[in-house]
């Protein structure tokens, strides 16, 4: 039983995770990448521009709720409450929250988690940074 040698010869791997790709792609990464990339500029553009959720997505071809679940997840994150359209509020008390399901405050009764979300501010105000912090009540 011969094996041919062309099997492992013509192998293509992504420039970034070096994970193999399709001889025939298009582009020299895999998907989980370009990913991973396109995300990258779409925050840079959030950062850089005021946008909604709906210029976001024509900007970038997306579909709208690729950016909305975005924001749910925390992802994304607007420089002003006031900007966004979505309009994601508590599920518990309806209070107003930029990313989740839960304000803190109900999280920390619905999960009995003693910490919450504070956001530490370097010396831009646009760069903020979410950490949990345990020592919160």
């Amino acid at each position: 039983m011969e094996v041919s040698g062309k099997l492992f010869q013509e192998n293509r791997f992504c420039a970034w995770c070096h994970c193999p790709i399709p001889i025939d792609s298009e582009t020299e990464f895999c998907k989980n990448c370009q990913a991973s990339m396109e995300f990258r500029e779409i925050r840079e553009y959030v950062r850089e521009h005021d946008v909604n959720e709906f210029q976001l997505a024509e900007v970038f071809g997306i579909p709208l709720r690729q950016v909305k679940h975005w924001i749910r997840e925390g992802r994304l994150e607007y420089k002003e409450l006031v900007n966004t359209v979505v309009g994601l509020h508590c599920q518990r008390c309806g209070k107003a929250i930029q990313f989740g399901n839960f304000c803190p405050e109900c999280n920390r009764a619905e999960y009995g988690v003693k910490g919450g979300f504070d956001t530490f501010k370097q010396k831009d105000a646009d760069e903020q940074i979410r950490f949990y912090n345990k020592d919160r009540r």
